[in-house]
């Protein structure tokens, strides 16, 4: 759709992206000269928890039942003790995990200038790959 909008000017959307980038970090400097790191990564966290999980329910939720009932997930998930400890160690994984990265990346934001903590973004997935 946005393709027909804006024609020949489709890389008018990079531009976009990238002031949308990098007013991220000016955005994230000034709240952690007012909030703690924790603060603004817990209050994110929930925000974007409630965005998404109403966002993809809408979207996701019949497409997701159908991929489940066609791959036999329920008649493999027996909900055993193993698989629910997976399950549980999985989640734990991905919120602690997520969490403890986005506060740490925050402290970077308060403890050095926005510029820098953009560059560590940038270097992520060349070390990545390295």
């Amino acid at each position: 759709m946005l393709g027909v909008i804006l024609g020949d000017n489709k890389y008018i959307l990079l531009l976009i992206l990238a002031l949308v980038w990098g007013s991220f970090f000016i955005l994230i400097k000034n709240a952690v000269a007012v909030f703690t790191p924790y603060q603004v990564g817990v209050l994110r966290l929930v925000i974007k928890s409630l965005e998404l999980s109403a966002g993809m329910f809408s979207l996701w939720s019949i497409p997701g039942m159908i991929i489940l009932i066609s791959t036999g997930f329920f008649h493999e998930f027996a909900g055993t003790t193993a698989q629910w400890e997976g399950l549980g160690y999985v989640s734990i994984l991905a919120i602690v995990g997520t969490a403890t990265a986005m506060i740490l990346f925050y402290k970077l934001i308060q403890d050095t200038t926005a510029v820098f903590a953009s560059t560590v973004t940038y270097l992520m997935p060349i070390v990545a790959i390295g």
